[in-house]
């Protein structure tokens, strides 16, 4: 049974779909790189946020401490200095999430799967949340760089709108290979939404983007109270079929 007639059996489940594009013409490649340029900005975006208000914010609060440090009664000396390395260490890993969410993984060293792995071990570092992810096959390192950054990239948003919107206390997630085509497989126990485009997170429409810009479908699956469900697939193109 195809991919796409497993996901249509389903019951009483609302799907999104990206239909099929053909990136033949000179039009195309234009929506394309604007789409690539409105996802970049976002991201830059995203991260100058994130500087200003956690980091720049944290950085202030221990420096007012540091500053009042004089003024503190003896005895709670050692209480204000613990808050000020809270504050710098929380700044530190603000810092860290700012470099993971602008910068691509170093995929000549560790490969698709070794920079997912990372991926999945720093949430659960930085979060309680319990993420399992299957033991991805090797051979997902002989597609092209660029789209295994496109599938890192899902993997992260997907994750990102888990831990910021979705409540949730786990993940499961797979990555598989079937011919000529990737299989992203997700699913968290969060508090789900209306299955509409309306509610959809600025994470979902950069997914949609991705995917569609290479021959890409994506299927949703939730509802309030219900968690999320997500299986997208992506055509791929070898190193050696390029060669």
């Amino acid at each position: 049974m195809k991919y796409e007639e497993k996901l249509s059996t389903k019951k009483n489940v609302d799907t999104v779909t990206i239909g099929k594009k053909k990136h033949t013409t000179s039009a195309n490649y234009i929506e394309m790189l604007e789409r690539e340029i409105w996802r970049l900005n976002s991201e830059r975006d995203a991260a100058c946020h994130m500087l200003h208000e956690d980091v720049v914010q944290l950085l202030v609060a221990a420096k007012n401490y540091l500053h009042e440090i004089e003024h503190v009664e003896c005895n709670q000396v050692d209480n204000t200095v613990e808050r000020i390395e809270s504050l710098i260490s929380n700044a530190f890993q603000k810092i860290i999430e700012i470099h993971q969410q602008v910068s691509n993984p170093p995929f000549d060293l560790f490969g698709l799967d070794g920079a997912l792995e990372e991926l999945v071990d720093n949430t659960r570092k930085f979060s309680k949340i319990l993420v399992t992810i299957n033991e991805i096959d090797p051979a997902i390192n002989q597609i092209e760089d660029y789209q295994k950054l496109i599938i890192y990239k899902v993997f992260k948003e997907l994750i990102r709108n888990s831990l910021q919107h979705a409540k949730a206390k786990s993940i499961n997630a797979q990555l598989s290979l079937e011919p000529n085509i990737v299989l992203i497989h997700y699913q968290d126990d969060g508090v789900g939404f209306y299955n509409s485009n309306r509610f959809w997170r600025t994470g979902l429409v950069q997914i949609e983007s991705l995917l569609g810009n290479y021959n890409g479908k994506m299927y949703i699956e939730t509802s309030p109270g219900t968690g999320f469900r997500f299986n997208g697939q992506m055509q791929i193109a070898t190193k050696n079929a390029k060669n």
